[in-house]
């Protein structure tokens, strides 16, 4: 069993085993684990997220985006982050690479496209109905320290992990062939794009902390202003995404199948490197009672005393499941579209993007109100001497934004 792990993944890095163990399933770190990209694309991650809530006062998730571009009102806003993303695909592989051909599984293209569209399907579906994918559950909020978040992270990912070594994604989704690992991007190729793209996005933010009058200081900034930022911060997400490896479904899979002989614990070090942004970051603004956002808008995030219901859990599932057997989620979904086009990644973005219109489709037939309606947003609070701004219970495009992926 050992030769057949080592035959289906032939990335695994050498590593010395016991007799039992060989006899077993042979277990090692996969030679395609990228710890530095990983770090540095994970800190890319974080620093949009600061970024977006500091500019506009609001939370940064990828499927409500995804669920506001499919809406039957499209607008400027919803249409913007979206954009952002597909921009930082296109010039990221112009000028960095970072994507990877999805091989044929063993019975040819049909059973990979069945595969694409079935758990994209499944993590559309699941992303929308719990309310929160990686991004907006993982990265926000969990540095809010989310009840829900909390409950909802642990879930899809043990069910990613039971659905990746179950369906064997690791040994599926192959890594780039030999002849074509000399154009992958260098460990300082990565370190030098993420240091750039951290001085774009936090020098404003950190110009605002340093000198806490400018926050605020033009007053309420046009609403033309928005889309910018919205399209800014998908350009910085997409590109963290690219950095971090995390558009290649191989080491989405690599992680997920624990039980390949050749795990790539990638994945792990690109949230916890985001987390190292988003965690104090969070803390400040709630501790402080910030209120006033660097554009003046009024910073109000969703109440994180929304109960636990069975959208959020049995939406947590089966995002989970739908992640392991098709090794993508939202954002890399989005970036691959337009940084590496092809047959397998227009079935995996139709699949995601059908999956999310079926749950709002049976949300309106069935009469469940969306968050943002059932729970108004309120502000943080003021923080000293900064202007009071009133938010009442929101409109329904303020309060649809606040309420973005696992911010509950």
């Amino acid at each position: 069993q050992g030769d057949v792990a080592r035959d289906a993944c032939p990335h695994v890095a050498s590593s010395s085993e016991g007799p039992l163990l060989g006899q077993m399933v042979s277990f090692s770190i996969s030679s395609d684990f990228s710890p530095a990209q990983a770090l540095a694309g994970g800190a890319v991650l974080g620093a949009t997220v600061v970024f977006k809530t500091g500019m506009l006062g609001a939370v940064l998730g990828v499927s409500c985006a995804t669920r506001r571009f499919i809406s039957a009102r499209p607008s400027p806003r919803s249409l913007s982050f979206p954009f952002g993303i597909l921009i930082s695909g296109i010039l990221m592989s112009i000028s960095y690479g970072g994507f990877e051909p999805m091989m044929p599984l063993r019975d040819g293209g049909t059973e990979l496209l069945a595969r694409l569209l079935f758990g994209s399907l499944l993590v559309g579906f699941g992303t929308s109905l719990g309310d929160g994918c990686t991004s907006g559950h993982g990265l926000t909020g969990l540095a809010r320290l989310s009840p829900r978040s909390w409950v909802a992270v642990p879930l899809f990912m043990a069910f990613g992990f039971a659905s990746g070594t179950f369906c064997s994604s690791g040994g599926a989704f192959s890594p780039k062939q030999p002849a074509e690992e000399d154009e992958d991007p260098s460990v300082g190729s990565a370190i030098a794009a993420s240091g750039l793209l951290l001085v774009l996005l936090l020098f404003p933010l950190a110009l605002a902390l340093l000198v806490p009058s400018i926050r605020g200081r033009l007053g309420q900034a046009p609403a033309s202003v928005e889309p910018v930022v919205d399209v800014i911060s998908g350009m910085g997400f997409g590109c963290g995404l690219v950095i971090s490896g995390m558009a290649r479904p191989s080491k989405v899979a690599g992680f997920l199948d624990v039980a390949s002989g050749a795990w790539d614990p990638s994945l792990a070090f690109v949230m916890g490197s985001a987390l190292l942004f988003t965690f104090p970051f969070f803390q400040y603004l709630e501790r402080t009672h910030v209120d006033v956002a660097m554009l003046g808008k009024p910073v109000a995030l969703p109440e994180k005393t929304k109960p636990v219901d069975y959208k959020l859990i049995t939406g947590s599932i089966i995002f989970g499941v739908g992640w392991g057997v098709c090794g993508g989620c939202p954002g890399p979904i989005w970036v691959m579209l337009a940084g590496n086009p092809s047959a397998e990644v227009v079935c995996l973005w139709f699949g995601f993007v059908g999956g999310t219109g079926l749950t709002v489709l049976l949300k309106h037939f069935f009469h469940v109100p969306e968050d943002s309606e059932r729970t108004p947003v309120v502000p943080l609070g003021p923080s000293e001497g900064a202007q009071v701004v009133p938010v009442a219970p929101a409109p329904a495009v303020g309060a649809e934004q606040a309420a973005d992926d696992g911010a509950q």
